[in-house]
């Protein structure tokens, strides 16, 4: 378990509305629904079963799912951070990512 975070968004001059988007699978566990919701808690997304549903270890072809954020009032000390050690059971959080893309 771990984090990525990206470096400072340092060429935006001023608050601005951002659209964050990457693909994720996740790659332990039980199965779950198809993807559907990300729930958002002040400045945290949750990525949950609903939005990408645990796989188990054995499964080969593990399905990705594709995420897009709205993100209102970033600025150049914006930083965003893909967090996977804050789960009760860590281990089991473990994903890929891949396809990062912010735009304004």
């Amino acid at each position: 378990s771990g984090y990525l975070k990206t470096p400072k968004l340092a060429a935006l001059t001023a608050p601005t509305n951002i659209t964050l988007e990457f693909d994720i699978c996740r790659f332990a566990g039980d199965g779950a629904a198809a993807a559907t919701t990300v729930a958002a808690s002040g400045t945290d997304f949750v990525v949950t079963n609903d939005l990408c549903s645990k796989q188990a270890n054995a499964v080969v072809n593990k399905p990705w799912s594709h995420v897009e954020l709205s993100i209102a009032g970033a600025t150049a000390e914006t930083q965003i951070k893909f967090d996977g050690s804050r789960g009760k059971d860590s281990a089991s959080d473990r994903c890929l990512l891949d396809n990062i893309k912010i735009t304004k």
